[in-house]
């Protein structure tokens, strides 16, 4: 097998020479043709401007969030709070109408001894 392609080597080394000159000199030309993309410095420096304003952004969304969990906890709290008083409201509305329902039972007596005992 080594001899085979020594001597297809030796028989066609013209046209491998040649062919390897045609793609190292097409690749050169390739290279050269195209255009190099280069970025200006302004454009550079006005990505890294956005990119500050970006992180001093994200900063203040963080403080934002962190602010706004404790509102929520705190908004928690105060739910709770108006729905023991909201219970109490009730609690307080059920006495005042079980004593008025006794008042409209009683007669002119009683009724003068309730309000002269309730405003002594």
């Amino acid at each position: 097998m080594f001899t085979t392609v020594k001597n297809f080597l030796v028989k066609y080394y013209k046209e491998i020479i040649i062919f390897l000159i045609c793609l190292f000199v097409l690749y050169w030309v390739i290279y050269f043709t195209t255009p190099k993309n280069k970025m200006p410095e302004v454009d550079k420096y006005k990505i890294e401007l956005i990119d500050n304003k970006l992180d001093e952004i994200i900063k203040s969304q963080k403080k934002l969030d962190s602010c706004i969990n404790v509102l929520n906890k705190e908004l928690i709290g105060l739910n709770k709070n108006i729905s023991t008083i909201k219970k109490e409201k009730l609690i307080v509305k059920k006495v005042y109408d079980e004593k008025i329902n006794r008042v409209d039972g009683l007669n002119d007596a009683q009724l003068d001894s309730f309000f002269t005992n309730r405003y002594r």
